[in-house]
């Protein structure tokens, strides 16, 4: 994947994951994957510290990256500049 990508839309697409190398991507700054089959967020993103939204709605999230909260950077300055989430969860049918 090209390190010095900015925008990634791989949306509908029928993914199980993010794409690997996607976060190698440093200089990602919008990142948009709805509406595929994507369970989990990988810890990597919180490498992305130029993202400044990340679209995922429309997949079955399970959950957020694990050990998120045992991250050895500080809080603050994980993600900071993300300023656009969208995580809502795929909707089961009826």
């Amino acid at each position: 994947m090209k390190k010095g990508l900015n925008v990634f839309n791989a949306s509908n697409n029928e993914l199980k994951e993010v794409p690997p190398g996607l976060c190698e991507c440093l200089q990602l700054k919008h990142v948009t994957l709805y509406q595929n089959d994507i369970v989990q967020l990988p810890f990597e993103l919180l490498h992305l510290r130029e993202l400044e939204s990340l679209h995922v709605y429309g997949n079955p999230l399970m959950d957020l990256p694990k050990h998120i909260y045992d991250h050895p950077v500080a809080p603050q300055d994980i993600l900071t500049a993300l300023k656009d989430v969208q995580l809502q969860q795929q909707q089961q049918g009826l």
